[in-house]
């Protein structure tokens, strides 16, 4: 995977439709993948549907890795309130890409505050260290607005054990805040969109996850980025 060829994709991101479809050739790739979902009362004044607009596009992304025990796992956690928090399945819990999709559809909505600082706090504590050993760890936060609680320590603790955090505004975000929660480099780690717009982020977000042997271990650059048609 080379810089340029990046670049090159990035640029034509927008153009990629939403609809990734399981890639049987990236079979060897291992990481564990957790999403934090925001699911705060801002979700759904701002749009009936932009709950499950954000589901749906956590689902796509899911259905573009290998998923498997000796492959790719999946955990999912929502948050909003302090006492809200959910940890809604671990790494260990599904081992097949149905599974995982059946589950992230049956998330509830929570309503509440936002309280990303917390979550990330209790991530740390609570999920990764369930994560296996020895293959990247990379977390995918999707938040719409800004948090109650301050993130850049919670997320910095996260960062420092080895977490790589890609940070993902939707609507109102604060880009800022996004900032203080992604790894750096934050032009590569950094998106916002709108809920409307949202599913033209899937390429992007598969790019960021599989770029190098830093985070996957995929032969090709097509092959890393999995089958999107």
């Amino acid at each position: 995977v080379t810089i340029a060829k990046c670049r090159k994709y990035k640029e034509k991101r927008n153009l990629l439709p939403f609809f990734p479809f399981h890639n049987t050739e990236c079979q060897y790739t291992q990481v564990d993948v957790a999403f934090l979902l925001d699911s705060s009362g801002s979700i759904q004044s701002s749009g009936e549907h932009n709950y499950q607009i954000m589901k749906d596009f956590i689902k796509g992304i899911v259905k573009s890795f290998i998923i498997g025990p000796d492959d790719t796992t999946v955990a999912v956690a929502t948050f909003s309130s302090k006492s809200k928090f959910q940890i809604h399945f671990d790494f260990t819990e599904y081992t097949t890409t149905a599974d995982i999709v059946d589950a992230i559809q049956n998330i509830p909505f929570y309503d509440g505050y936002t309280y990303t600082g917390d979550a990330l706090d209790h991530l740390r504590e609570d999920l990764f260290p369930l994560a296996r050993a020895n293959v990247p760890h990379i977390l995918i936060v999707l938040t719409d607005g800004r948090a109650r609680d301050k993130v850049d320590e919670p997320a910095e603790r996260l960062r420092d054990m080895g977490v790589h955090i890609i940070a993902v505004g939707v609507g109102d975000a604060d880009y800022k805040e996004l900032e203080e929660i992604a790894s750096d480099p934050d032009d590569e780690n950094v998106f916002t969109t709108s809920f409307d717009s949202i599913v033209n982020l899937a390429g992007s977000i598969l790019e960021d996850v599989c770029k190098g042997e830093k985070y996957f271990h995929c032969q090709s650059f097509q092959k890393c980025l999995g089958h999107i048609r």
